[in-house]
């Protein structure tokens, strides 16, 4: 046999073909060839696993990439607790999860999201607390240390409610930027597959951001807690000006809500609508004491300048940046459906939503509260006298909700704390 066909073959491997070699042998070059033969088809099975691998971490990265940013880009803790268990149940190949958080005030655990790799979001308790007596949670809180066990008699339940038909449960630490804020739990491992350590160090990785973003995000909420309590100071303050309208914007904000609620508003303009409603009157800081507390009507030239409140409300909110979203609910809550109100004699759906919606909860407020100059008016009589000016004052849709609402003592039993 020529030795050529045989160095050729073996040139063709050193270019990267894992082809087997052909070529008429006998004796020991038959079992030099079977053996070349062999160990390419062990390189060639190598070289593919391993391109898998390749392509599976390149795919792995680009969605811890992907994850990252996202939860990076939001500031709302639901949707953000949402994404995180999605894409940490979607890397681990995992059945079920949830995400426990501490509460910093009481160091009590509250469980904040439970969901499975389908989709599936399990109901909470309005405040679901647990105990963190067990040594599964005491070695993660405490000590900062992954928890995992695909031995159900060393499992003790997390808390979660979750700790049943588990085969197999992997905990991590959620390291904040100081301390330990909480912890992922994550069950079961589909089909029997088993974490790699690459997947493990991407999973503990996006944790350690979910739990930055937690922070941030828990920050964010104290921020704008803060901020709606100062405008909840504020309106109080204008409500004090005069002392029959004590309470009012606050009321006046829970009916809006309640409206803007059953109205399937999102949370941005739920948001808007609240801060318009606290400071609808925020124009009355500009008005004389002697007409907002007179005994008796107003004449002409007192109800033109009590009818400027809006528009200077607009002047004092116009100059904040971050306000300017919630000025036309302020403007144009005096606006009537079939035109004729003020400051600019809009109609129909010319008006703002915000603005029908604080219209018919101020004038359902305004009827159902003593007055310096009359009393209050029955509920009963109230609701009368909105219902008849559904079409002429009031946008009749939001009457209608408005109506419904209060027979079904959704107005009045969720305002009784801001009631004198």
């Amino acid at each position: 046999m020529s030795i050529k066909p045989l160095i050729e073959a073996i040139n063709s491997i050193t270019e990267g073909s894992f082809e087997p070699i052909k070529v008429s042998a006998e004796g020991e070059f038959a079992e030099l060839i079977a053996a070349l033969n062999k160990m390419l088809s062990s390189l060639k099975n190598k070289i593919e696993e391993n391109e898998r691998k390749i392509d599976d971490k390149i795919f792995t990265l680009y969605e811890l990439n992907y994850a990252t940013k996202w939860i990076s880009s939001t500031l709302e803790m639901e949707k953000l607790l949402d994404v995180a268990i999605n894409m940490l149940l979607e890397i681990a190949q995992m059945e079920k999860g949830s995400i426990i958080l501490v509460n910093k005030n009481t160091s009590e655990l509250v469980v904040e999201v439970i969901k499975d790799l389908e989709g599936v979001k399990y109901p909470l308790q309005k405040t679901q607390k647990i105990e963190a007596d067990t040594r599964f949670l005491t070695n993660i809180i405490k000590e900062g240390k992954p928890f995992f066990s695909n031995d159900i008699k060393e499992f003790k339940d997390s808390g979660d409610g979750l700790g049943v038909n588990i085969r197999t449960v992997l905990s991590i630490p959620l390291m904040g930027k100081e301390e330990i804020i909480g912890v992922v739990n994550l069950y079961n491992y589909l089909n029997n597959k088993e974490l790699t350590q690459d997947e493990l160090n991407i999973i503990s990785t996006l944790s350690s951001q979910v739990a930055v973003s937690i922070e941030n995000a828990q920050l964010f909420r104290q921020i704008k807690e803060f901020f709606f309590n100062t405008v909840r100071a504020l309106a109080a303050t204008i409500d004090t000006k005069d002392s029959y309208t004590h309470g009012h914007s606050e009321r006046v904000t829970q009916y809006s809500l309640a409206i803007a609620e059953e109205l399937g508003c999102n949370s941005k303009e739920k948001e808007e609508i609240q801060l318009s409603a606290l400071l609808h009157d925020i124009g009355k800081i500009g008005l004389p004491d002697v007409i907002l507390h007179k005994p008796s009507g107003l004449d002409d030239e007192e109800f033109e300048e009590i009818k400027k409140h809006p528009l200077k409300g607009t002047n004092i909110l116009e100059h904040i940046k971050e306000l300017t979203a919630i000025i036309p609910g302020i403007r144009h809550h005096h606006e009537k459906f079939a035109g004729g109100g003020y400051p600019d004699n809009l109609k129909g759906e010319d008006i703002p939503l915000s603005a029908k919606i604080i219209a018919v909860a101020d004038a359902f407020d305004a009827m159902t509260s003593d007055r310096s100059y009359r009393k209050r008016l029955s509920y009963d009589e109230a609701i009368k006298r909105i219902k008849d000016s559904a079409q002429t004052q009031f946008d009749p849709k939001i009457v209608n909700i408005f109506v419904n609402l209060f027979e079904k003592d959704k107005i009045i039993s969720n305002c009784e704390s801001v009631w004198i």
